[in-house]
């Protein structure tokens, strides 16, 4: 279903989105999907506390609503509010147990805090619920890595590097054939490949520069 403002929101014209929305809720006021969208306008325009009213408004009409859990908890979570994120995502978790977003949601809580290792229940089942999404997955590798858990990272980098063309996956199995293996040439091949898909990654760069020096 596709509504009138939509057009608006995509524009980025807030301004009339929102008037278009708030004529939306006077002709359908009991449609969650009027006070998600609001709430997502009234974020972007710095209105937070509007936006976190029209979103518990969407909850209030329709407990049953991962898009209003996970919208409200992305909200909170830009905003830095991760152990907020995580209460409110965690109160509906056994009914969203397998939604590939409120899990990645909730890992990055834990990773933004520092606590990497508790991350990664969420992250498998994210993984489990889309494996082709690779900008999740790598996260989810990246933080494998962080952990120490390079031969798990290093299968999730290799089969994100076989499908898409990702400068960071490069860059990262590089470092763990250098790290991991000490081996220097299947390192420069990665950062190479990584600069070849972004000329200017930086760490890439670097990477050759200290393989070269060494």
């Amino acid at each position: 279903m596709s509504f009138k403002y939509e057009d608006s929101i995509q524009a980025g014209d807030y301004e009339t989105a929102l008037k278009k929305i708030f004529d939306s809720i006077e002709e359908d006021p009991t449609n969650p999907a009027h006070y998600i969208n609001g709430g997502s306008v009234l974020y972007n325009i710095g209105k937070l506390e509007e936006a976190n009213n029209f979103l518990l408004k969407a909850i209030e009409l329709d407990k049953n609503n991962s898009a209003a859990y996970f919208t409200l908890g992305n909200m909170y979570f830009n905003e830095g509010k991760y152990r907020d994120a995580r209460t409110l995502l965690l109160s509906i978790y056994d009914t969203f147990n397998d939604d590939k977003d409120i899990n990645y949601l909730l890992a990055m809580t834990h990773v933004h805090e520092g606590n990497l290792s508790m991350s990664i229940p969420f992250f498998e089942a994210m993984y489990e619920a889309d494996k082709e999404d690779y900008e999740l997955v790598f996260q989810y590798a990246l933080t494998l890595c962080q952990l120490g858990l390079l031969d798990q990272g290093e299968i999730l980098l290799t089969n994100i590097t076989d499908k898409y063309d990702y400068a960071d996956a490069e860059y990262n199995l590089g470092l763990i054939k250098w790290t991991k293996y000490d081996d220097k040439d299947a390192a420069k091949r990665h950062f190479e490949k990584a600069i070849q898909i972004k000329p200017d990654h930086i760490l890439a760069h670097n990477g050759i520069k200290n393989i070269n020096e060494g």
